[in-house]
């Protein structure tokens, strides 16, 4: 990020990648203690979910990666686009990685755009259909600082599925052409 911004601030776009890892990859933890370049931090600390292939696809990254700034431009009632370009460009560049990544593994099936546009677009379904969520694991980073992975189960229980996720038609493309990016 290139500027200062608030630790509210900090604090949804850390709840957004948090939401979209533990739906999309796994165990979780997020902090909004600065550490070196950066404000704070969501780490994925693997997959546990049986239906999951060991790895995350690229898909699934650039979600999560998108994920952040997605809730970010929410609550400040911004555009995407406007903050991915001045203070998120370290997840925009991430996301921009993992969408060739995905594109040269699917041999140009899917063009770039299809793929950004639709990362982009399952972010926001994750964001807006689960805003409560967002807001609940935003006031407890405010309150603690860091989250577990067990803090985080604490704060949204039950986590119900994501019944649009099962719809994302990029992701059923993606399987069906010889498995996830």
């Amino acid at each position: 990020m290139n500027r200062k911004i608030s630790e509210k601030h900090v604090a949804y776009h850390e709840a957004g990648h948090v939401l979209a890892y533990y739906y999309l990859i796994g165990d979780v933890e997020a902090t909004i203690i600065p550490e070196y370049d950066s404000e704070g931090y969501c780490i994925a600390l693997g997959r546990t979910k049986v239906s999951f292939s060991v790895q995350p696809s690229s898909y699934e990254m650039a979600i999560s990666t998108i994920a952040g700034p997605c809730a970010a431009a929410k609550y400040l009632h911004r555009s995407l686009a406007e903050l991915l370009q001045c203070e998120y460009d370290g997840d925009h560049r991430e996301a921009l990685d993992l969408i060739c990544d995905c594109h040269d593994r699917k041999n140009g099936l899917f063009t770039m755009e299809e793929i950004s546009r639709n990362v982009e677009l399952d972010a926001r379904a994750i964001i807006s259909t689960r805003w409560n969520w967002v807001q609940a694991i935003a006031q407890a980073l405010l309150e603690k600082k860091t989250l577990t992975y067990g803090d985080f189960l604490r704060v949204i229980d039950p986590l119900p599925s994501l019944e649009f996720w099962q719809s994302s038609q990029m992701l059923q493309q993606m399987r069906e052409a010889s498995g996830l990016c």
